[in-house]
């Protein structure tokens, strides 16, 4: 249907250096990745709420960890992204970067100049 790479593998989510890749569902919110995060005692990226972005850290007693909610990188005048148009909060246009083995992250917001 999307016509794909050949040896693209398609999962609900991925585990790569011990950071948790996930789409998001029932992590909403504006802390949706950070509660996700402490559920899971890991890790972990989101993509799923298009309306905020950010990074938090958090920690127990035997590591720290980070969460991410990576934004949205919609074209948001898109027919398939009409439905939102009289929402409250704008999505967030940004993309999310993991470095350093998975061990940190951070997100960057795409400025471009007009988000209506």
């Amino acid at each position: 249907m999307w016509h794909c790479p050949p040896g693209w593998e398609w999962a609900l989510e991925y585990q790569i250096d011990g950071v948790l890749y996930t789409h998001g569902i029932n992590c909403g919110g504006i802390n949706g990745h950070i509660i996700k995060a402490r559920r899971e005692s890991q890790s972990v990226v989101i993509g799923h709420y298009h309306s905020n972005a950010g990074v938090g850290y958090i920690a127990n007693h035997k590591q720290l960890m980070f969460a991410m909610n990576v934004g949205s990188g919609i074209d948001i005048k898109a027919y398939a992204m009409a439905y939102g148009k009289n929402y409250a909060y704008r999505p967030t246009l940004s993309c999310g970067v993991v470095t350093n083995s998975g061990t940190e992250a951070y997100v960057v917001p795409m400025h471009i100049g007009e988000h209506s």
